[in-house]
């Protein structure tokens, strides 16, 4: 299972709208784990991924999750020169899902933000 299905899938138990497995851990610690352990981190990702928020449709299938990350830009010296925010919105479609990045596209920063994300969204995760 990919890793946005897996989140998807953990946020319809958390909003009751999926039964969950009897398992001894929690979704919502679950959910919080693989945001910790393996969104986009450090390297520029200095402050981590947040989670924002979910959307569910009428028949309580997930339809979009929300993330938002800050980038500490570097200029062509090596030196911070600031931060730019970026929020990442997650949508299933028939082949899978799609997703949009907002936010300032300095030195075409959002299109590596999107490269990153794509990369997480697809990790393979153990059931």
């Amino acid at each position: 299972m990919r890793m946005i299905q897996k989140l998807a899938q953990i946020q319809e138990w958390m909003e009751g709208t999926k039964k969950y497995p009897d398992r001894s851990d929690l979704p919502g610690d679950e959910f919080d784990r693989l945001i910790d352990e393996t969104a986009p981190s450090g390297s520029g990702f200095d402050s981590g991924t947040q989670f924002k928020t979910a959307k569910f449709d009428k028949r309580g299938n997930c339809a979009r999750l929300d993330f938002q990350t800050d980038f500490h830009r570097l200029n062509g010296m090596g030196y911070y020169v600031g931060w730019v925010r970026y929020e990442i919105s997650v949508f299933p479609t028939f082949s899978g899902f799609d997703f949009v990045v907002k936010g300032k596209n300095a030195d075409g920063l959002r299109d590596y933000v999107g490269e990153v994300f794509q990369d997480w969204f697809d990790m393979d995760v153990t059931e």
